[in-house]
């Protein structure tokens, strides 16, 4: 999670891994498909592999409703396959369609688009945060950005106990809420993951882009690697294909 709840919704199948057909073509292969489904999950079943069986074996023992996965090997996809429910809710099944969120995974995202300010010389990670964003408390001006991306700023956590974000769940509460808090730790003594740190690196990506973070990771990172089905969304946010968690 990033900022306003910000975490993204992924599904790592129909990306587009292959090139774009004819609309012929796109006819062909769904009257192909549904002529032809009874078959192929009959043959799914009568081949089903090892990695099928563990799988399904490791999602039984740890409660995993459903997911995805996909086997790379040289550049070549192996394996493909969905397991499981995308909604236990609804008992709808997971597809290469589905998307999933990934929440804090999102922060591999930030780091990239922090690498790739770095790369066009808008910022260096060795920098103070302070170089970048005003109104910061004292105690926080001289952690870098680096301390800020590997979790050994010292920051005190925008996310309580419970894992509640502070302030009632409001952006601008929790940001005036966890300024006011000491630091856990002198920056660089040692490894402590915290929430606080990328929302910092969020609002960098937003001054030195001069766009939301959200927007400039969709427009420098999703639609260059063609990942037309990940997005980011607000945990309230009804997304079709989503698996989702409904907030009380």
């Amino acid at each position: 999670m990033i900022g306003n709840n910000q975490f993204l919704k992924m599904s790592y199948f129909g990306n587009n891994l292959n090139q774009p057909m004819k609309p012929r073509q796109i006819l062909s292969v769904l009257l192909t498909f549904a002529l032809f489904v009874p078959v192929c999950v009959t043959a799914q079943r009568l081949t089903s592999d090892s990695v099928d069986v563990f799988i399904k074996t490791k999602m039984q023992q740890r409660n995993i409703p459903g997911l995805q996965l996909a086997v790379i090997r040289q550049g070549n996809i192996v394996k493909q396959n969905s397991y499981g429910l995308a909604s236990l809710e609804h008992d709808i099944l997971a597809t290469d369609q589905s998307m999933f969120s990934i929440n804090s995974i999102t922060k591999a995202f930030v780091g990239v688009a922090i690498m790739q300010l770095t790369e066009e010389g808008k910022l260096k990670v060795d920098d103070p945060i302070s170089m970048y964003l005003d109104s910061l408390p004292e105690s926080w001006k001289g952690i870098t950005v680096k301390q800020v991306l590997t979790h050994t700023s010292g920051l005190p956590d925008i996310i309580d106990a419970k894992e509640d974000v502070l302030g009632d769940g409001d952006e601008f509460k929790a940001w005036e809420a966890v300024k006011t808090l000491p630091l856990e730790f002198k920056a660089g003594e040692k490894f402590s993951y915290n929430q606080t740190g990328y929302v910092i690196l969020g609002k960098i990506i937003n001054k030195l882009s001069g766009m939301h973070f959200t927007k400039f990771i969709e427009d420098r990172q999703f639609r260059i690697a063609d990942m037309k089905l990940t997005r980011f969304a607000d945990s309230y946010d009804v997304v079709t294909n989503s698996w989702c968690l409904h907030p009380v």
